[in-house]
């Protein structure tokens, strides 16, 4: 459901949360163990176990979220 932006003040959500509270919690789908908050300082500390993990499939994706903290 697209919620329009009003001319004045914020958008209201209401009708969306208030459906929301209808619905099942959700269903686990993966599990395991995500690991995150590495800065760049960080990764080049542990670069060689990093490389050695990719090379043996313990690492198969990485995901790069920037911006999130504001």
């Amino acid at each position: 459901k697209h919620i329009p932006q009003p001319k004045d003040g914020p958008k209201d959500f209401t009708e969306v949360i208030e459906m929301a509270k209808t619905l099942p919690a959700p269903t686990e789908l993966e599990t395991g163990k995500i690991v995150g908050g590495f800065a760049h300082h960080q990764v080049l500390q542990l670069a060689d176990k990093v490389v050695d993990a990719v090379k043996s499939g313990a690492i198969k994706k990485f995901v790069v979220m920037a911006g999130g903290g504001g």
